[in-house]
């Protein structure tokens, strides 16, 4: 009698698994029912396609499904598989043609291919979906070596691969793939350290010392949430910093950057600050992308030299020391300076010559006498003079450069 009830725990055990770990999928989440739905058909279809489903492939196929909230069961999706017409077919991938989601469709589709059971006519079928998708052959090479990383459960190689990805294919392809091996919040190897937080306002404090405790030559972190008022964050001597998909709640203290190679700055939200927000020097290129600065205001004291640069969200005391500065698809809102002296500045959000693309600029002004908005002039920049910005826009706010 324990027997059978040992028995059936585990075939409970079994048939939950996807609940308890499901992969999700917010490239999908987006999209039509229809495309849905059309997405695991066609995943089920090259699952058929094989010698026989494997328990791997059963489990992942499930774990997709659950991440997603689909209409129908893996039981479903296999039997409408066997159904499949040549329509089908066609619409989905002419639907799909144009949309990033084709990119995450042959990701699926080769993790499939490769821990099955090695099978001629399923790897063809893959390719007929890549060729029909007009997925590249560098874009599948990228792919198979994402799917590659991802079943060897390396982290740090789908972060490498990330930053040195094939740039048609979006960069967040393997993040919820990446986001189900950190079990530890912390990885490394000789060459990186990745500290990653899930985006809970719990990350520990510990975990940031380990950080610095165990250097390496790179450094990422990864959906933190930290106050660095409570934490200073000083980063120096790295050969690459990367914040990927980050919070930093801001207070009286800035991120430091001190001699560092690359930083690279994706997806993050900086609020709040009263200082400067991100200070830096002796850096080899600094690169912010997708990131938004929101309610960031130096406040400070100056009764003299009207018109000197100011860098309030991002300075250099040594800003020749800066090779190159970007901003792509950035965000600032509510943004600059605020002097409680009756002395104005010039270059408000940055004192660093900067490249932007499609950045948005709302309410961003520096402050005299703590409720004036600095006098019209032509000294009355966010940037320096020698910045370029394209497709870029600004509402009630300074001009850029």
């Amino acid at each position: 009698m324990a027997g059978e009830k040992i028995q059936k725990l585990c075939e409970y055990i079994d048939r939950n698994k996807a609940k308890l770990y499901p992969i999700f999928n917010d490239m999908l989440k987006g999209e039509t029912d229809y495309i849905k739905n059309a997405y695991f058909k066609m995943l089920a279809v090259i699952l058929e396609q094989g010698e026989e489903i494997g328990d791997p492939q059963r489990n992942l196929f499930e774990r997709q499904i659950t991440g997603v909230s689909c209409d129908y069961s893996m039981a479903d999706y296999i039997r409408q598989a066997l159904e499949i017409e040549i329509e089908e077919y066609v619409n989905f991938t002419d639907q799909c043609r144009t949309l990033p989601i084709r990119y995450r469709f042959l990701l699926d589709a080769l993790l499939f291919v490769s821990i099955g059971q090695l099978c001629q006519e399923q790897t063809k079928l893959v390719a007929s979906f890549a060729e029909s998708l007009k997925i590249r052959k560098e874009e599948l090479r990228y792919l198979a070596q994402a799917a590659k990383a991802i079943l060897e459960q390396d982290a740090i190689g789908c972060m490498e691969l990330q930053e040195n990805r094939v740039l048609s294919v979006p960069d967040d392809v393997m993040k919820e793939y990446i986001s189900a091996m950190f079990i530890d919040p912390v990885w490394q190897n000789d060459s990186m350290t990745i500290l990653y937080g899930g985006n809970s306002e719990d990350n520990s404090i510990e975990e940031l010392n380990i950080i610095e405790e165990h250097a390496t030559p790179n450094i990422m972190l990864m959906g933190i949430y930290i106050k660095p008022e409570q934490h200073p964050l000083v980063f120096s001597q790295y050969e690459s910093v990367t914040f990927v998909d980050c919070v930093f709640e801001g207070g009286k203290k800035p991120i430091d950057f001190l001699n560092c190679g690359k930083v690279r700055i994706k997806s993050c939200l900086f609020r709040g600050f009263k200082t400067r927000t991100i200070t830096c020097n002796q850096i080899e290129e600094m690169i912010f992308e997708d990131s938004k600065f929101e309610d960031c205001e130096y406040q400070y004291s100056r009764e003299r030299d009207d018109w000197r640069a100011l860098g309030g969200i991002i300075y250099s005391s040594k800003s020749d020391t800066i090779k190159k500065s970007s901003f792509s698809q950035c965000m600032f809102k509510n943004c600059g300076g605020r002097n409680v002296m009756n002395y104005y500045s010039s270059q408000f959000i940055s004192n660093c010559r900067s490249e932007l693309r499609d950045c948005l600029f709302d309410n961003c002004w520096n402050y005299c006498y703590k409720i004036n908005i600095d006098p019209d002039n032509s000294m009355r920049t966010m940037f320096p003079e020698d910045s370029t910005a394209v497709k870029c826009k600004v509402v009630n706010s300074a001009k850029i450069c």
